[in-house]
């Protein structure tokens, strides 16, 4: 499964010691590169489903990153 998003590997490189993630990718604790490949693929479902509800904001050049957008009041 190869994510959309240029930014879900390095999410899941940077988020691969909480708790949280390492929680929700424990069956495969014995192999790294399939446990960064599933959190990658988590977080590029994430960041589409927060592009189509409106809570992300992306680039049109998709390696430049992006950013969360919370309506502020």
């Amino acid at each position: 499964m190869q994510p959309e998003s240029p930014s879900a590997p390095a999410l899941a490189d940077a988020l691969i010691v909480d708790p949280f993630y390492l929680a929700i990718s424990v069956d495969f604790e014995h192999d790294m590169p399939a446990r960064k490949a599933v959190l990658a693929a988590y977080f590029a479902y994430s960041l589409d489903e927060a592009a189509r509800t409106g809570r992300v904001l992306m680039p049109e050049d998709r390696e430049l990153g992006l950013r969360d957008h919370v309506p502020r009041k």
